[in-house]
């Protein structure tokens, strides 16, 4: 078994958010799937097996007991990403979703595709001094 933990946030951290691994790509919560809530920061961990972990996602569907610290808001779009990505927010989701869209099309293997989808979201954010940046690590409330 394999412990994957980090934080999840939209404006501000995600508070009384259901947060799933998805290890059969159906994108619903299933039996067996592991299953927690986040903690009053954002903060969440899931053990999935090791087997599964290369090929799971995980998800923070929209939900009226999802709250953003900052708005007070609920979450009103899902968050998703891979499995080893330690920040959900709206920029990881980007990459994820990126990943997935430049694989299917065929036009390119995954490695290469997280390469164009970090680019693509790079040059979108204006961020061409910061060639390190990272979706999956990139907290921008720390930041602040």
């Amino acid at each position: 078994m394999v412990t994957l933990s980090g934080k999840a946030m939209y404006v501000g951290y995600l508070k009384g958010c259901t947060i799933y691994a998805d290890l059969n790509g159906d994108l619903e919560h299933s039996e067996g799937e592991p299953k927690s809530t986040t903690g009053e920061y954002g903060g969440w961990s899931l053990t999935v097996p090791e087997a599964a972990q290369a090929r799971a996602e995980v998800i923070v569907p929209a939900s009226p007991d999802c709250i953003d610290r900052n708005t007070n808001l609920s979450l009103s779009v899902p968050l998703q990403a891979a499995a080893g990505c330690e920040i959900l927010s709206v920029l990881s989701s980007l990459k994820h979703r990126l990943v997935k869209t430049y694989v299917a099309q065929n036009t390119s293997e995954e490695a290469n595709a997280t390469v164009e989808a970090y680019r693509a979201i790079v040059a979108g954010l204006g961020l061409m001094d910061e060639p390190d940046f990272n979706a999956c690590t990139f907290d921008h409330i720390e930041q602040l």
